[in-house]
């Protein structure tokens, strides 16, 4: 029960320091979308540094493309799934 009033007093306090701190300034906002210059510069470099881990890497093969599913033989596309495996 403590632990649950520990962590409401700490939302209060955070809350009340960003409320301080927007009122004198310390959060720089120059195009007034509302969220912190610095904010933006941090979600911009995670962004780059997506791309970089994810990018593609130079010789790798292309994916396996999947089988295409032969629906001709079959009435209905649920028929396909009706028949008897091997």
């Amino acid at each position: 029960m403590d632990f649950i009033f520990i962590l409401i007093a700490l939302a209060i306090l955070g809350g009340a320091i960003a409320v301080i701190g927007a009122k004198k300034g310390w959060f720089t906002d120059a195009n007034d979308n509302d969220i912190p210059d610095k904010l933006e510069d941090i979600a911009e470099d995670a962004k780059e540094l997506a791309k970089k881990v994810t990018r593609k890497k130079p010789g790798r093969k292309p994916g396996r493309k999947p089988k295409k599913k032969n629906f001709d033989d079959f009435k209905t596309s649920t028929d396909y799934y009706k028949k008897k495996r091997k």
